[in-house]
C-alpha cells in the first residue's frame, strides 16, 4: 500500500492538471511532490497528508496572504493544493483510511515531529493569532532546523526539533485553556520577528495563571528558548510513562454549541474531530443521531442558600438524577419548538428599545463601539467571541473573515464556506461553487463602522485593549436600559441569539441561509448544509424575505416603519455562483443520467423467445433505473439495500417509510412523501416481480419464494407482534446478506446469484459518461426544495433532518402528514417532471 497510495495521488494531480490545461510534465510533478513530502518529512506511507491539506485550507479561510505564506515555506506548489482542495481523490478503502489518517504512529514523535506537528493541527485553537502563531513557527522552524537537529544539543531522549515541536503542539490545543495567544498578545501577525515573540513569551510567563501550572511553564521556556535560537547541552534526567485511557474518538475532548433558545445556559457537545465526507457525498455524521449529548453549563455555578442543609441522600438519589433528566430533556425539546409568543425572542417594542439606544450610542465617540458590538450582533447572529475575530479589509486578494470596504466606501461581509467533502475528479457533471460568499452590509452600519475606524482598512475590526471590559460594559448598559423600561428581555444572548429564536418561531426562510452568509455555527445546520447547494441571488433574497418579516411585525405593532433599513437586496458578484455542496448534480447532468438509464432498459428489452440471459439482463437494468429513481425521490441515504420491504409502502397516501439512518429504537425511521412518477414506478416494478417469478420459478424456486414474500409482505407482517417485527425488520434494513425487492442478478462460477443492491454497486453500473456520486440524489432533492422555497419544517420531514423534541412519528408531534403530502407534492411532481423522469412499464408483462 506504501507505493500505491502514492501512486494514486500523483494520477490524482495528473488528472487535474489535464482537467485545467497546466501543461505541466509527469516528471515535473513528481518531482514537485516529492519536494514537498520531503520538506514536510512526510512517512514514506504518506499517512495522514490530508490533514496537511486541509491545515492549508483552514489558513485559506483565515487570511490568503497566510496561506502563500506558509504554502510557500511548505515547498507547495499552487497546482497541487488546488488538486486536492477542489477534490477528492479516488482510493480504495485501505488506502483512504491511511490518507485520511488523523492520529500518529508509535515513534513519529521522535521521528519526524513536525510532521505530527502539521497533521495534529485541528486540534488547535483556530482563532486568528492561534493561526497566524502557527505560521510564524513553521517560519521559524525552517530557519532553526540545523541547530534543532544537532546532536549536541538533544537530550538523552529526544533531539531538540522533537522537543520543541511536541510542546508547542501541546500548547496550542483547543484544550488548553491557559495559553491564549489573542488575549496575551503575542504577536501581531506572522511576519513577527522571533525576538519580540521570545520577549512576550517571557513577559507572560510570570502572568499568575503559569505560576503554578508548571507543565505550561515548560512548554513556554522550551518555546523562548526556539525563538531564541540559544539552546545549551541537556543534562540528563529520567521521564515517567503516561497512562492514556481508552475513550470513545468522537468525544474525547468535544467541542460545544449553545442550544438557541435554552432557558438554561444548554449546551451540544459536538464531536472533537470534523469527519470526512466520503467522495460518494455522505456525510459519516449523518449516519448518526445529530444530539446525543447535551451538558448543562450552570451546574455546579448554581450560588446555594447558606442556611440550606444538602442532603447527601438526595445528591445521588436515582431519583432526582431521572428528575433532572427530564428536566432538561424538556428544555431543550421547548428550545426546538419555540413559539412567536416566547419570552426568549425579542418583539417589537424590545426591538425599538434596542434600535433608539443603538442608534443613541452610534452618535457617542465614547459608545461607538459598543454600538458596533450591538449591531454586529443583531444582525450577524454572531457571538461576542465570533466578532472579536473579525477583520477589516479593503483588498479582494486578502480577503478573510470581516468586513470588505470596496473603492466606493460600501461594505460587505465576507465569510468562507467550509465543505469538506470534495467530489473525485471523475465524478462529472457537478455543480461548481465558490469557496466563500460577501453580503451587503446595510449602509447605516457601513457609514458607523468607517467613522468608527478613522480611515484605517486592515486589521481588526474592533481594536480595544480589553474586549471582556467592552462586553462587561454593553451588559450591563443593557441591563440598565432594560430595567429602566420595565422589560428585562434586552441582554447579550437574547440579541446574538435573535436570528435563529426568529426563525424557529417562523419557519421564515430556512436556516441554512444563515450559516452560508454569515458563518454562523448551528448544530441545527452541522449536517443538512453538507446537502445545501444554493445560488447567491436565491440566497440574498431569502434574506432580504427575513428582514422584511421582521419589518412587517414591528409595523404591525408600533405602525410604523424601521428607522433604518437593516438589509439591501443587492449582489457582490453578478455571475450568481453556486454556494455549498460540491456533490449537486446540475440539472442537465441529471436529464443525462435519465435518459441514458432509460436507454439501457431499452436496448435489453425482451424478444419473443424470452431467454434466460435475456430477462436477467432486463430485470438488472429495470431494476438499476427504479432504484436510482428512489434516491432522487425520496432523498434516501446511500445504503445497503434500499426498500428493504414492500410492507412500509403506502401508495394510495404517496408515503413510504424509510429507516436509512437509525437506532435500536427506531427514532430517526420516518416517512417521506413520494412523487406521482416514483410512486408509480414502484406499482410497476411490484408488477415486473410478479412476473419474473412466474418466468424463473421453476430455474430458481427459492428465490420466487422471496418475492412471494416481498409481495405478500404488508399482509404478512400484520400478523407478527412488536417484538417479532422489531427483529424482523432489524434483519432486513441496510443488510448486505438480506437483500430486499430490489436486486440484480449475477454469473458466478456457482451459477446465477443475486445480490442487494449498494452505493458502489448503483455507480458502477452507470455509463463512464455519467459517472456522478451514490449519495448525488439526496443533495440534488435538499437543494431544489430549498431553492423552491419549501418550508424548513417539510425539508426536514422529507430529509430526516430533526432534532430532539421535533421527530414527526412522536407522539407529541402535531404535524399532519396529509396536510404535508398535499404540501409537498406538487413540489416534488415538478421537480420530476422537470428533469425528464418517466414511469417505465415492464416488459415482462
Amino acid at each position: 500500500m506504501t507505493g500505491m497510495l502514492k501512486v494514486k495521488l500523483l494520477e490524482h494531480i495528473e488528472l487535474y492538471c489535464k482537467g485545467v490545461n497546466l501543461e505541466i510534465s509527469i516528471e515535473d510533478i513528481k518531482s514537485d511532490f516529492d519536494d514537498f513530502t520531503s520538506r514536510i518529512s512526510a512517512p514514506e506511507d504518506l499517512s495522514g497528508l490530508s490533514q496537511v491539506f486541509l491545515l492549508l485550507k483552514r489558513m485559506n479561510d483565515a487570511s490568503r496572504k497566510l496561506w502563500e505564506f506558509t504554502k510557500s515555506e511548505l515547498c507547495l506548489p499552487e497546482y497541487i493544493y488546488y488538486a486536492f482542495n477542489e477534490y477528492g481523490v479516488e482510493l480504495d478503502a485501505s488506502s483512504r483510511e491511511s490518507f485520511n489518517r488523523s492520529t500518529y504512529k508509535n515513534g513519529w514523535c521522535n521521528e519526524i515531529p513536525f510532521y505530527v506537528l502539521l497533521i495534529k493541527s485541528y486540534e488547535y485553537k483556530q482563532d486568528s493569532k492561534s493561526l497566524n502563531l502557527l505560521a510564524n513557527f513553521i517560519g521559524n522552524y525552517f530557519k532553526t532546523i540545523h541547530t534543532l537537529i544537532d546532536p549536541e544539543l538533544a537530550t538523552s531522549s529526544s533531539t531538540r526539533e522533537a522537543e520543541v515541536c511536541n510542546k508547542f503542539r501541546l500548547l496550542m490545543k483547543k484544550s488548553n485553556i491557559a495559553f491564549e495567544p489573542d488575549k496575551d498578545k503575542i504577536l501581531t501577525n506572522y511576519l513577527d520577528s522571533a525576538s519580540s515573540i521570545a520577549s512576550k513569551l517571557e513577559s507572560i510567563i510570570n502572568n499568575d495563571i503559569y505560576t503554578n501550572n508548571v507543565t505550561d511553564r515548560g512548554y513556554l521556556n522550551t518555546l523562548i528558548h526556539f525563538y531564541k535560537n540559544d539552546w545549551q547541552p541537556a543534562r540528563l534526567y529520567k521521564r515517567g510513562g503516561r497512562y492514556r485511557g481508552s475513550i470513545a474518538k468522537w468525544y474525547k475532548k468535544p467541542n460545544t454549541l449553545p442550544i438557541t433558545g435554552a432557558v438554561d445556559n444548554l449546551s451540544v457537545l459536538i464531536p472533537s474531530l470534523n469527519f470526512l465526507s466520503d467522495t460518494e457525498g455522505l456525510n459519516p455524521e449523518d449516519s448518526e443521531v445529530q444530539m446525543p449529548f447535551v451538558i448543562d453549563n450552570n451546574e455546579g455555578n448554581t450560588v446555594r442558600d447558606k442556611t440550606e442543609h444538602q442532603s447527601i441522600e438526595m445528591i445521588f438519589s436515582p431519583a432526582s438524577k431521572k428528575k433532572k433528566q427530564i428536566d432538561i430533556t424538556r428544555n431543550v425539546h421547548r428550545a426546538h419548538n419555540i413559539a412567536y409568543q416566547d419570552t426568549r425572542l425579542l418583539k417589537a417594542p424590545e426591538l425599538g428599545l434596542l434600535f433608539d439606544t443603538l442608534n443613541k450610542y452610534g452618535h457617542s465617540d465614547k459608545n461607538i463601539e459598543l454600538a458596533i458590538l450591538g449591531w454586529l450582533m443583531f444582525l450577524l447572529g454572531k457571538t461576542l467571541h465570533e466578532i472579536k475575530d473579525l477583520q477589516i479589509f479593503n483588498k479582494i486578494d486578502d480577503k478573510t473573515r470581516g468586513l470588505f470596504l470596496d473603492e466606493n466606501d460600501r461594505g460587505w461581509w465576507y465569510f468562507p464556506i467550509t465543505q469538506t467533502a470534495k467530489p473525485t475528479i471523475k465524478k462529472v457533471g457537478l455543480i461548481k461553487t465558490a469557496n466563500g460568499v460577501f453580503t451587503a452590509c446595510p449602509t447605516f452600519l457601513t457609514d458607523l463602522i468607517i467613522k468608527y475606524l478613522k480611515g484605517r482598512k486592515e486589521g481588526l475590526l474592533i481594536n480595544v485593549d480589553s474586549f471582556a471590559a467592552l462586553e462587561n460594559s454593553l451588559a450591563k448598559k443593557l441591563k440598565k436600559v432594560s430595567d429602566k423600561a420595565y422589560s428585562g428581555r434586552l441582554s447579550i444572548n437574547s440579541i446574538s441569539n435573535f436570528i435563529g429564536n426568529y426563525i424557529n418561531a417562523t419557519g421564515v426562510i430556512d436556516p441554512i441561509y444563515i450559516d452560508f452568509s454569515y458563518d454562523v455555527k448551528m448544530y441545527s445546520t452541522r449536517v443538512s448544509r453538507s446537502y445545501s447547494n444554493i445560488d447567491d441571488v436565491t440566497r440574498c433574497e431569502r434574506l432580504f424575505e427575513f428582514w422584511q418579516e421582521v419589518e412587517s411585525d414591528y409595523y404591525d405593532y408600533c405602525k410604523e416603519k424601521f428607522p433604518i433599513k437593516l438589509f439591501e437586496l443587492v449582489c457582490f458578484d453578478k455571475r450568481n455562483r453556486m454556494l455549498g455542496s460540491k456533490f449537486t448534480p446540475e440539472n442537465m447532468t441529471v436529464k443525462s443520467l435519465i435518459a441514458a438509464l432509460a436507454l439501457e432498459v431499452k436496448n435489453t428489452k425482451l424478444n419473443s423467445l424470452k431467454q434466460l440471459d435475456a430477462i436477467l439482463k432486463y430485470h438488472n437494468a429495470f431494476t438499476v433505473y427504479t432504484a436510482w429513481m428512489l434516491m432522487f425521490g425520496t432523498g434516501y441515504r446511500a445504503v445497503w439495500n434500499p426498500l428493504p420491504t414492500f410492507s412500509l409502502y403506502f401508495p394510495t397516501l404517496n408515503l413510504m417509510g424509510i429507516s436509512d439512518k437509525d437506532d435500536s429504537d427506531f427514532t430517526h425511521s420516518r416517512l417521506v412523501c413520494l412523487p406521482s412518477i416514483l410512486n408509480a414506478q414502484i406499482t410497476a416494478y411490484q408488477e415486473h416481480l410478479s412476473c419474473l417469478r412466474g418466468l424463473i420459478r421453476v430455474l430458481k424456486p427459492k428465490l420466487c419464494q422471496s418475492i412471494d414474500d416481498f409481495l405478500n409482505a404488508a399482509s404478512k407482517s400484520l400478523n407478527l407482534d412488536y417484538k417479532e417485527s422489531c427483529q424482523w425488520f432489524k434483519l432486513i434494513r441496510n443488510s448486505r446478506i438480506n437483500h430486499g425487492p430490489l436486486f440484480i442478478f449475477q454469473r458466478q462460477r456457482a451459477g446465477i446469484v443475486t445480490k442487494g443492491i449498494s452505493p458502489t454497486e448503483l455507480v458502477l453500473r452507470l455509463p463512464k459518461e455519467h459517472k456522478i456520486p451514490a449519495n448525488a440524489g439526496r443533495h440534488w432533492l435538499k437543494s431544489n426544495l430549498l431553492y423552491n422555497n419549501v418550508n424548513s419544517e417539510l425539508i426536514n420531514f422529507q430529509m430526516g433532518h430533526w432534532q430532539s423534541g421535533e421527530v414527526p412519528l412522536a407522539n407529541y408531534s402535531t404535524l399532519n402528514y396529509i396536510d404535508s403530502v398535499n404540501e409537498l407534492l406538487p413540489i416534488l411532481d415538478k421537480l420530476f417532471k422537470g428533469v425528464g423522469w418517466q414511469t417505465l412499464k415492464s416488459d415482462l408483462i
